[in-house]
């Protein structure tokens, strides 16, 4: 998936208008590639394109902030195997 900085400035705001248009607007895909000049495609490879670079970035600030549960977890089970050991 390419990143958004590989696009001029106005391809970036067509295809950030594209996701806005159809997630906060509910204007259908086709509506979209009308009011843009694009084709219904491109309008769907954008959205589509957008919605997977907001679900990772969501995903990876998830890890982030779950990081000090997973590394306790992890300490508590280490601690439980020593504690067997002994």
């Amino acid at each position: 998936m390419r990143s958004l900085d590989i696009f001029s400035e106005d391809r970036k705001k067509d295809m950030l208008a594209a996701y806005s248009l159809s997630a906060d607007y509910n204007y259908t895909q086709r509506e979209i590639a009308e009011i843009l000049n694009y084709s219904l495609g491109t309008v769907n490879g954008w959205i589509k394109d957008i919605q997977s670079k907001l679900y990772q970035k969501s995903v990876r600030d998830q890890l982030l902030i779950n990081q000090h549960y997973t590394i306790d977890l992890l300490n508590s089970f280490i601690q439980k195997k020593i504690d067997e050991e002994c």
